[in-house]
């Protein structure tokens, strides 16, 4: 676990009382973002040559996209800050990027929240997941059930597991691989350097969460991402740290290959977990609104506890 960075002097901080550097910095990240992107699709394109299984296909290129066009555009655009603003404090540049993408410590609490918030949320992720996916977008519809279909059917084969070691790889390619590369760019490269500017918090955390959202390019599940992404926000917002939303992120992904796989055996049924919370047709969705009641409840309790405790605590 990186150093604890709570105590660093304010000075190493006035990089980011100037709102113009700020989102030139935001610009800087999304144009590698870009670029990388870029170079993950030419060369996924040429993985087919050499292996013959689209799923290894599919895992080389999910884990250059995580990395190359995720988490090194976020640790180069801090990088980029640390040389343009080293005479303003003396940080070293392991201990800026850390502090830029909210590398930190954090209370084994959170691990308990995390979960817990997992757990509550499985209803209404459920629920919005069915509601979303009965969206008609006219004109357009054609063509985005094309595309969602698609994204499901390379889901379905990187789902399509065989043995616990195949379950494993697949949990580190779509778990943690996915985890820790979408929210070091989404949280630590995008909202992290929002949350010190002046711009107000909530605001922050929602705009990052579309951008989150729309930048999966599916759109039958972008309100239940949108959630997701904001849960995701939040939490970094609450811990400060970015390894609480990558574990976070890590268990929602993970725990989909886990039930598939799980599924797949017969000790639980695909169909059965992805119905919990969604009403039958005619009946009200009375679990979905209590688990979001319970759900949000404890998010303004966690967001008031940080809010009092701001200047007595780092653990908020």
């Amino acid at each position: 676990m990186a150093d604890n960075i709570n105590n660093i002097n304010q000075a190493d901080f006035s990089a980011y009382s100037s709102p113009r550097f700020h989102w030139s910095l935001r610009w800087a990240l999304l144009f590698l973002f870009m670029l990388a992107a870029l170079m993950v699709v030419g060369l996924s394109s040429l993985l087919g040559v050499f292996f013959a299984s689209e799923v290894i296909t599919f895992s080389i290129t999910s884990l250059l996209q995580n990395f190359v066009a995720f988490v090194l555009p976020a640790v180069a655009v801090a990088a980029v800050a640390w040389l343009m603003e080293r005479r303003r404090g003396s940080m070293t540049l392991k201990r800026y990027v850390a502090s830029d993408l909210r590398i930190n410590s954090f209370s084994a609490v959170w691990l308990l929240v995390v979960v817990v918030g997992y757990i509550i949320a499985v209803p209404v992720l459920n629920w919005l997941v069915d509601w979303n996916d009965h969206f008609n977008f006219g004109p357009l519809e054609q063509q985005l059930r094309q595309a969602e279909q698609m994204a499901t059917d390379i889901t379905s084969k990187l789902l399509d597991v065989n043995s616990f070691w195949q379950m494993l790889a697949m949990v580190i390619v779509i778990g943690v691989a996915t985890g820790i590369g979408e929210e070091f760019f989404f949280r630590g490269g995008l909202l992290a350097p929002m949350l010190r500017s002046r711009l107000n918090r909530h605001l922050a955390v929602w705009i990052v969460a579309i951008v989150f959202s729309a930048m999966h390019f599916q759109f039958y599940g972008f309100v239940p991402r949108l959630v997701l992404g904001l849960w995701l926000g939040y939490l970094l917002l609450w811990s400060r740290s970015l390894w609480v939303p990558i574990i976070a992120h890590s268990i929602n992904n993970s725990m989909v290959v886990v039930i598939s796989y799980l599924s797949k055996l017969g000790f639980v049924s695909n169909e059965q977990i992805d119905a919990i919370g969604v009403a039958a047709k005619g009946q009200f969705p009375w679990l979905a609104l209590g688990a979001a009641v319970i759900w949000l409840a404890l998010a303004i309790i966690i967001d008031k506890k940080c809010k009092n405790f701001h200047n007595l605590t780092n653990n908020c």
